[in-house]
């Protein structure tokens, strides 16, 4: 679950209520957001290329990394730091192989 919103994924010690703990309730095997208010423009540059990344077939953790170092090197801007991950880094899209039988 992928929620580019203000605060999507700010967690407490004292607050255990959110989208966070909601969605994982609910099934999701893993929520990504952002810790606190974030910049539309960049929330949208921010998931573009993540997509793009991710996609094909780019690890959350390869992916995340890479634009943080992106973001910082190239533009001098460290907003990439106000998203999270809470699930597994190594997690992948694999795609089926060209002519596998699905059942």
């Amino acid at each position: 679950m992928f929620i580019n919103a203000c605060q999507s994924s700010k967690l407490s010690r004292t607050f255990y209520d959110g989208f966070v703990p909601y969605f994982i309730s609910k099934g999701a095997r893993g929520v990504i957001g952002t810790e606190c208010d974030t910049l539309a423009y960049f929330a949208m540059e921010w998931a573009q290329r993540f997509f793009q990344k991710f996609l094909a077939g780019t690890s959350f953790g390869e992916a995340f990394l890479e634009l943080r170092k992106e973001f910082v090197e190239q533009h001098h801007n460290p907003l990439g730091l106000l998203y999270a991950v809470h699930c597994d880094a190594d997690t992948i899209i694999d795609h089926p192989s060209a002519g596998a039988v699905v059942a």
